[in-house]
């Protein structure tokens, strides 16, 4: 969660580009956070995080939750959903860009 916070707390810069939101209930669940694009040049963004060692299945759990819950409900146009793991100083990210 510690993480997440951190995350947030960065993402806040985007105001005015993008509505963030984090741990809002869409679709099957809540996702960590969510960058609604306010203009139609951008990209919506969400994002899953899970903490542990096996940062390459986890990675791909975070991006198959995004998916499995639906967190895009609502949104149109392109969503780049990205999973990110990590464990202490260690970091690894996948993503995939759907289209609705």
């Amino acid at each position: 969660m510690r993480i997440t916070c951190c995350f947030l707390g960065m993402c806040i810069t985007l105001r005015g580009t993008y509505k963030v939101t984090s741990n809002i209930e869409v679709g099957y669940g809540r996702s960590d956070i969510t960058l609604e694009a306010l203009l139609p040049a951008y990209n919506h963004v969400i994002i899953e995080f899970k903490q542990g060692e096996n940062l390459e299945q986890l990675k791909e759990d975070a991006l198959q939750q995004i998916i499995d819950n639906q967190y895009y409900t609502g949104l149109s146009g392109e969503v780049v959903c990205v999973g990110i793991a990590h464990n202490k100083k260690r970091c690894s990210i996948a993503y995939k860009i759907i289209s609705l």
